[in-house]
C-alpha cells in the first residue's frame, strides 16, 4: 500500500511519534509530504515550503495572480497544490495520513479531487489553540467530516472538537506511546529531578523552578535538570543566578532523544506542570510523561487536558491542579521524604507504560485501523 504521511515540519527532535510513523509505518515504505523541511530526510518526500519560491520578477506580478485567484496568497497556494499533486500522482499514493489536524486543511480539496482517502491525527494545539479561529473550525468541519477516520492522543481533544461541532463517527484514542524496551529504569540518582519540554508558558518551567528551589532549601542533596529551550530560558537563568543555584540546577538546553532517555532513566522524579496558555494552547497526552513512567520515575504532573487519561493520581503518579505551586511543592516533598512510596508509584507507572503505552503495540493498532477503513471502501 502506498501511503504518504504529512507533517507541518520535519524532522523535529521532540516529535518522535512522527519520526516513528515515517520510518516504520506500513513496512517502512511510507512517503512524506512536509510543509517545511528542517533537516535530513531519508525517505522519498516532497517539501511544499513556499519561502523563496517566487523570484523577484514573479513577486512583482504576484498581486495580479492573487487577484485572479481571489486569495491573499493565491500564487503560493497554486504552486504548492501543483507540486503536491505531481508527487501524489507520480508515487501512486493511495492514502494520506495527516499527523496534525492543521496539516490537512491546505490539501483537503486536492485529495477530494484525486479521490485519495485520508486520516487525521490530533495531538494538542491543533484541537485547542486552533479552535479559537473560526476559519479553522469551519475548515475542520469539512476536513474531519470527510476523513476515513480520526485519531487523537486523548479523549479530551476529541471532546474539545465535538464541542465546536466537529465530528467523525470513526474516532479512536491512541497515545503517541513510548519504546518501553529503550526507556527503562537504571540505577537511580538520589534526589535527581528532571523537567523536559519547551520553555514556554504552557509548560510553566518558571513555576516548577520556584517549587524545586523550595524543595532544595529543605533537602540540599536534591539536584534539578532542566531539558529544553525556548523564550523563558533567560528568565530561568536569571533566577538561577540571583538565587545562587548554579550548583544545584543545570540548564541542559535541547537534547536529542537518547540524551533525554539517559536523564530519565536515572532520575527519581519527573515534573511536568502543563497548563492551558492564554492563547488557548494545551497539551494532548504528553510523550514525556509516558517516557518518564516507562523509565520508572515518580511523575508529578497536572490535572490538565489528557494527562489524567495517562495517570491515576496516587496510583501511578501524582496530579496537582494547574498553577498550584504549593501543592506541586508538597507532592515533590512527598516523593523525596518517602522513597518507598515513590518507588511503589514509579513501579506502577512502569507497568502501565508497558501495558498501555508501548509504541510498537500502538503502532500496530494504528495500522490495523487504517487498513480496516481502507478495506471497507
Amino acid at each position: 500500500m502506498n501511503v504518504a504521511i504529512c507533517a507541518n515540519k520535519f524532522p523535529v527532535a521532540s516529535q518522535t511519534f512522527v519520526k516513528r510513523h515515517v520510518k516504520y509505518s506500513f513496512d517502512g515504505k511510507a512517503k512524506l509530504i512536509v510543509y517545511k523541511k528542517s533537516g535530513l530526510i531519508e525517505v522519498d518526500y516532497v517539501s511544499l515550503e513556499t519561502k523563496g519560491v517566487l523570484g523577484r520578477g514573479q513577486r512583482k506580478i504576484e498581486s495580479v495572480f492573487n487577484f485572479l485567484l481571489d486569495s491573499p496568497r493565491g500564487t503560493l497556494r497554486f504552486l504548492r497544490r501543483r507540486k503536491a499533486k505531481k508527487f501524489l500522482i507520480d508515487n501512486n499514493v493511495e492514502c494520506v495520513i495527516f499527523e496534525f489536524g492543521t496539516c490537512a486543511i491546505p490539501l483537503y480539496s486536492l485529495l477530494c479531487e484525486l479521490e485519495i482517502p485520508y486520516f487525521v491525527y490530533f495531538r494538542g494545539y491543533d484541537a485547542s489553540k486552533s479552535l479559537r479561529d473560526e476559519k479553522i473550525i469551519s475548515d475542520y468541519k469539512k476536513v474531519i467530516g470527510n476523513a476515513k477516520a480520526v485519531f487523537s492522543v486523548a479523549q479530551y481533544l476529541l471532546d474539545e472538537l465535538s464541542q465546536s461541532g466537529i465530528f467523525n463517527k470513526y474516532s479512536y484514542v491512541l497515545p503517541s506511546g513510548v519504546d518501553t524496551n529503550l526507556f527503562v529504569p537504571t540505577e537511580k540518582k538520589k534526589g535527581k529531578i528532571v523537567f523536559a519540554g519547551r520553555l514556554v508558558e504552557k509548560k510553566q518551567p518558571y513555576l516548577v523552578l520556584r517549587a524545586v528551589h523550595e524543595v532544595i532549601k529543605l533537602y540540599p542533596h536534591v539536584s534539578f535538570f532542566i531539558i529544553g529551550d525556548g523564550p523563558l530560558r533567560g528568565k530561568l537563568i536569571s533566577y538561577i543566578s540571583s538565587n545562587n543555584l548554579t550548583e544545584k540546577v543545570c540548564m541542559l538546553g535541547e537534547l536529542d532523544h537518547v540524551q533525554v532517555r539517559q536523564h530519565l532513566s536515572d532520575a527519581d522524579i519527573l515534573v511536568q506542570h502543563s497548563v492551558t496558555a492564554e492563547s488557548g494552547d494545551s497539551e494532548g497526552a504528553p510523550s514525556i510523561i509516558q517516557e518518564g513512567m516507562s523509565c520508572g520515575c515518580g511523575v508529578v504532573a497536572t490535572l490538565h487536558a489528557g494527562i489524567p487519561e495517562l495517570i491515576s493520581s496516587g496510583v501511578d503518579g501524582l496530579l496537582v491542579p494547574e498553577h498550584d505551586e504549593s501543592l506541586l511543592y508538597e507532592s515533590i516533598i512527598e516523593f523525596i521524604r518517602k522513597p518507598e512510596y515513590r518507588l511503589k508509584i514509579a513501579n506502577s507507572g512502569r507497568l502501565k507504560a508497558i501495558s498501555e503505552f508501548d509504541c510498537w503495540e500502538l503502532q500496530k493498532q494504528f495500522e490495523d485501523i487504517v487498513r480496516f477503513h481502507l478495506d471497507r471502501g
